[in-house]
């Protein structure tokens, strides 16, 4: 994977099914968690798979990624704490599928 430095001028956009989600310039992240982070925190959309397209205008790079957006519903419990095991949706709640309609 390519180099993010804190000073390089970072364009992101995200589409889901088609449509132009979420687009802004960025700056001051050197890794792609943080940008991962910034882009699920500004968009409307909770869970789905969307595209996130980043382009590096100070390293001359474009890059595209597929993300899986989940929402970290408040409501889950853990199955075991001393296990490690992944949140378990509390009564009621499942888990998102990919033939859910997000609009």
């Amino acid at each position: 994977m390519t180099k993010i430095n804190r000073t390089d001028r970072l364009f992101v956009t995200i589409f889901h099914g088609g449509a132009n989600l979420y687009s802004t310039e960025l700056s001051g992240l050197s890794t792609i968690g943080e940008i991962y982070r910034q882009v699920k925190d500004k968009t409307s959309l909770e869970t789905g798979m969307v595209t996130m397209r980043l382009r590096n205008s100070t390293q001359g790079w474009t890059q595209q990624h597929n993300l899986v957006l989940t929402n970290k519903n408040k409501n889950t419990t853990k199955a075991n704490h001393s296990s490690g095991k992944a949140d378990i949706p509390a009564k009621g709640d499942s888990y998102p599928s990919l033939f859910d309609s997000f609009i």
